[in-house]
């Protein structure tokens, strides 16, 4: 191979390797703007709620039991009956339980971050059949039951917006702030008449919650069924159930689950909870997260990994316009051009902060195609074949715009991006002697000042050589 041929691709591949390092600072600096979102994030979770847990309801009933032991008394020196009296109480699992939730969503701002919350309006019926009070009065001991409590748990007590009323029949009772439940002391409980356990028990409360980012449940009955909509298009379902069924449109989902305890082994979970051992209940909940489908950093971030791939595409034009059209292209140009392709997605990334993603982005490729243009007809020495090449990536760039902008095919779309574009560099390049190609680059370089005089001595030499003769 040709030496200056050699050492022409080197300093090509060299360049190309060293414009990484802008892609890169560009790349950190998208991570560190999301971490500023994620800060913002905080921030309103701080003042307004967080993700919402609700877990429940759950009727607590406390009873007495009497127990009697044997005491040495030393007065006596003999053995005496001591009785005692320890409360305890019992968790009782609602038979039937139905939640609907409708979620109304919002935004809010924290600089020039937006982050989105929601309020939910749960409704909530359930029915308890008779027969709780004798359950426990068959207990050894029992002596005494106290008012049953009914308590739900919600993850940040902070979105309760109203004080719900739990209808039972036809009254109506207040329900008071905290759980009373170990594991979480967040929400509210009600205290109930304990005859009402005597007989099917049928009840109802509505609650309105405010949260943000995700909801989830864990119902704490044999058979429960969860309804829940909104108007958010991108919602993820998540946790140990999905839904039973579901339809998602622009115009919001809406999703229902039905769960027996065959599947959630509830009451399992509820008495080792009961006993201290929660862990396995709280991580039984289902649910929905409201995401973002693909946000402007995860956009920005996946148009970055392109970066290479595009200037490597315009590397490689210009090398081709060096062969085909016999001309010399200087190696700061080709720096020149490949900043100028990753100021791109700097641009793209600042632009995107303020305004929507595809006006961003159109700002960006217009921004950079055209000084490309303007660049490049000076380069090639043709408006013609300067205009083929800002069309060309024109193109590229809304390729690229589909690939970041696809949740699900992306990779796909970048791959198939990629070969093809291996492809036609390839297939174009096909039938070129690399050999001749280096001969040819060798002879566009002028010829030195060092060579002339020895063209001129040999021509001297030959003159007296003919003049001898």
């Amino acid at each position: 191979m040709n030496k200056s041929f050699a050492i022409k691709l080197g300093i090509i591949f060299l360049i190309g390797i060293l414009l990484n390092i802008p892609l890169s600072m560009i790349s950190q600096k998208t991570y560190e703007r999301s971490q500023f979102k994620q800060e913002a994030f905080n921030a309103i979770a701080s003042s307004w709620t967080r993700s919402q847990k609700i877990i429940g309801p759950v009727i607590q009933v406390p009873f007495t039991v009497t127990s009697q032991t044997s005491v040495w008394d030393k007065n006596l020196e003999a053995y005496k009956d001591v009785t005692t009296k320890t409360r305890k109480s019992v968790w009782v699992v609602i038979d039937e339980l139905a939640i609907d939730s409708f979620v109304d969503n919002d935004v809010r701002y924290k600089g020039i971050y937006e982050v989105p919350v929601y309020t939910t309006k749960l409704s909530y019926k359930g029915s308890l059949f008779k027969g709780v009070l004798d359950k426990i009065n068959s207990q050894a001991g029992v002596v005494q039951i106290h008012a049953p409590i009914l308590s739900l748990s919600v993850g940040d007590s902070r979105g309760i917006s109203s004080i719900p009323k739990l209808k039972v029949g036809n009254a109506e009772k207040s329900f008071k702030p905290g759980s009373l439940l170990p594991f979480n002391s967040n929400g509210i409980h009600v205290t109930l008449n304990k005859e009402l356990l005597n007989k099917d028990l049928d009840f109802a409360f509505d609650i309105e919650l405010r949260g943000m980012d995700k909801l989830s449940f864990v119902p704490i009955s044999k058979s429960a069924q969860v309804d829940m909509s909104s108007q958010w298009a991108h919602p993820s379902f998540l946790g140990d159930f999905l839904p039973a069924e579901r339809t998602i449109s622009d115009a919001g989902y809406k999703a229902n689950w039905k769960i027996t305890s065959f599947a959630s082994n509830i009451e399992e979970k509820v008495k080792n909870c009961s006993r201290g051992n929660c862990t396995q209940l709280m991580n039984s909940d289902f649910g929905v997260k409201h995401i973002e489908p693909v946000d402007v950093y995860l956009q920005s971030e996946r148009s970055v990994k392109y970066g290479f791939l595009f200037i490597a595409l315009s590397f490689a034009t210009f090398f081709l316009f060096e062969v085909l059209k016999n001309m010399s292209i200087h190696s700061v140009q080709y720096t020149l051009v490949g900043f100028a392709v990753a100021i791109f997605y700097l641009l793209l990334l600042a632009l995107s902060e303020h305004f929507s993603f595809a006006i961003a982005y159109l700002s960006a490729t217009i921004a950079c195609v055209s000084l490309l243009h303007f660049y490049l007809t000076s380069i090639l020495k043709s408006f013609k074949h300067a205009a083929l090449f800002s069309v060309a990536f024109s193109i590229l760039y809304g390729i690229l715009y589909l690939i970041i902008q696809s949740e699900d095919f992306s990779m796909l779309m970048g791959s198939i991006l990629t070969f093809v574009a291996l492809s036609v560099m390839m297939i174009s390049t096909r039938n070129i002697d690399w050999f001749e190609v280096g001969n040819q680059l060798a002879s566009l370089k002028p010829k030195s000042k060092k060579n002339k005089p020895i063209v001129e001595e040999g021509l001297d030499e030959s003159l007296e050589i003919n003049l001898e003769e």
